[in-house]
């Protein structure tokens, strides 16, 4: 091994990709309650849309609770703000 706890130097790519990734996926869990909502105000709603809904936001909390478990507090009213300027 030529980096990491092996030789004592600090390497945080896990915690960097992860926090990159969770991003990515509450950014899509995001959308999905955007899309629902739309369809929904819309009168476009299918049978599935109310399940997508609700589904995206169980998913998106759940999402933002790995993120607090692993990152500490989160803001929830800068999310989105966050999600935009972390994922490109």
């Amino acid at each position: 091994m030529t980096n990491g706890l092996a030789t004592g130097t600090v390497n945080d790519d896990w915690s960097k990709e992860y926090y990159r990734y969770s991003a990515e996926w509450i950014k899509n869990a995001t959308k999905g309650i955007e899309v629902a909502t739309n369809e929904i105000n819309a009168g476009s709603a299918k049978d599935y849309t109310n399940n997508l809904l609700q589904i995206s936001r169980i998913w998106r909390a759940y999402l933002i609770s790995e993120v607090t478990d692993n990152f500490g507090p989160t803001l929830l009213h800068l999310q989105k703000a966050l999600i935009l300027n972390t994922v490109r």
